[in-house]
């Protein structure tokens, strides 16, 4: 799976996730949003508000990675 992002101010290096790896709300949280997504956005807005669209895969749509 590749995930990616594009913005108003630019794109998201892709983030690629080996075959075979379930995607559940654990692996997204630590592994996609904290490490690659989160800091990404702040680099690129810092403080300015901004809203991220998600799918609704499982992993995605979770409570914990909706907060």
């Amino acid at each position: 799976m590749v995930l990616g992002a594009i913005t108003s101010d630019g794109k998201t290096p892709p983030v690629f996730v080996d075959a075979g790896v379930k995607i559940n709300k654990q692996i997204y949280f630590k592994s996609i949003l904290e490490k690659v997504l989160k800091p990404w956005f702040i680099s690129h807005f810092g403080d300015k508000p901004c809203c991220i669209h998600q799918d609704s895969a499982p992993g995605v749509k979770s409570s914990v990675a909706l907060q």
